[in-house]
């Protein structure tokens, strides 16, 4: 039973769930290049991007055999280099309404290019990911630069939702709005964050109970019958209350994590132009002595420092101190 359930989680749940943990952070830079560029459409690199992280995960788990590793790794990654150009460059060419998927192929042109950065990021980012769930039941290493997959796996996933918030919000708000501290909230939920927190917290949940699997045994501690079952069915209660809070949460990402940082930015805006203020003051009351009249110096007192003060609160959309501090316990949590 363990066994089958290990061929499982290899096999088909790790890959299924990298392809939609990469599909959603995917989704929201294509519509984040859709608001920017609204002629292009890029819809088509999510299914690719998660393809990418499928082949990329089975190409981690075919290359670790000694054998094909010294005989010709790098003609393996140069074909899978060129048939991911010529799968972006076709999409490019379907996705801008040419009859002929093929015209113009090769090319050097923006679309191709962002598309091909997209897919070898998530191809990237799939490969070490792979490797980290390889090595989390494996024993561990005795040395201070020593770093736990499970703890590697934690950090890129932590790394990924941070893009894909970012990514997610600015494609609702305006670059230049973001130290706007009058504009209202952002309100809405963003369902696709809500799926990559889900499946890379059930990634993270299966990594955390192989990792304690090999610690018991290498404790030689009994451990009960149907541990497996159990720690499934609380990790899946437990997810379900997280999305459960999530979607009714009070906040409602209305004073998310891009309200917070609009908030930071402008403290941190304030406290700039009080220190250029401080910086120019002596050179400005020095250049008010040569402004005079008949040469004579005219002494005037230093200029007032002047700097940004945030606009007051109102009903309208100003700053909500509470559900800032509100949001910033959330996200810290």
């Amino acid at each position: 039973m363990t066994v089958l359930a290990g061929r499982w989680r290899e096999l088909l749940f790790y890959p299924a769930a990298l392809a939609v943990a990469v599909g959603c952070i995917i989704a929201s830079f294509v519509q984040l290049g859709e608001t920017f560029v609204p002629s292009w459409r890029g819809g088509y690199l999510v299914v690719l991007c998660a393809a990418a992280a499928v082949e990329s995960y089975f190409s981690y788990r075919y290359l670790r055999d000694p054998v094909r590793r010294l005989s010709g790794t790098w003609k393996y990654h140069l074909g899978e280099a060129v048939v991911a150009y010529l799968l972006v460059a076709v999409g490019a060419n379907l996705a801008a309404g040419r009859g002929n998927p093929i015209e113009g192929v090769p090319n050097a042109s923006g679309a191709t290019i962002a598309g091909c950065a997209l897919v070898g990021l998530a191809w990237l980012g799939t490969w070490f990911t792979a490797r980290d769930l390889w090595e989390v039941g494996e024993p561990v290493e005795h040395s201070s630069t020593y770093v736990p997959p499970i703890d590697r796996l934690a950090v890129r996933f932590l790394t990924g939702g941070v893009l894909l918030l970012v990514a997610s919000g600015l494609t609702r708000v305006a670059f230049t709005e973001l130290v706007d501290l009058s504009r209202a909230p952002v309100a809405g939920v963003i369902l696709n964050v809500i799926v990559y927190l889900i499946v890379g917290l059930l990634v993270l949940v299966q990594g955390r109970y192989l990792t304690l699997r090999r610690e018991w045994a290498e404790q030689r501690a009994v451990v009960a019958d149907g541990m497996a079952r159990s720690w499934g069915r609380y990790a899946a209660a437990l997810l379900v209350v997280a999305a459960v809070v999530a979607v009714l949460l009070p906040t409602d990402f209305g004073a998310g994590l891009l309200d917070s940082l609009r908030v930071a930015m402008g403290a941190v805006v304030n406290a700039v132009m009080f220190a250029v203020g401080l910086i120019l003051a002596p050179f400005l009351w020095l250049l008010s002595l040569f402004g005079g009249h008949g040469g004579k110096p005219q002494h005037h007192n230093p200029p007032p420092i002047r700097h940004l003060q945030p606009p007051p609160t109102t009903h309208a959309g100003g700053v909500d101190w509470l559900s800032v501090l509100r949001s910033a316990v959330f996200w810290l949590l």
